[in-house]
């Protein structure tokens, strides 16, 4: 599921649910920097929250970095820390 926030006809926030099995994912959110700071960003997760309630979702995970502005937005949203990752690349 994809949620796009609008204000004046323009995209302003961007959000994306994944859902399966009673486990959803949150990806891709984003806010245009020139609409940050106004509550898109949260009106687009919190759309993906709710459909993931009603979906009956059991648990919801996302991703962010540790020590990031958005850690504590995520957070202010219910959201608690679960574990920390590591990230491994591939080049060619």
């Amino acid at each position: 599921y994809h949620y796009i926030c609008r204000f004046n006809g323009k995209p302003v926030a961007i959000a994306s649910l994944c859902f399966e099995n009673n486990n959803g994912g949150i990806y891709n959110v984003g806010t245009n920097p020139s609409n940050r700071g106004c509550g898109y960003g949260t009106l687009a997760t919190v759309a993906c929250i709710k459909k993931w309630m009603d979906l009956g979702g059991k648990t919801l995970f996302l991703q962010t970095e540790t020590g990031s502005k958005v850690e504590s937005w995520y957070y202010s949203l219910g959201f608690k820390l679960n574990f920390y990752g590591s990230t491994y690349c591939k080049e060619e």
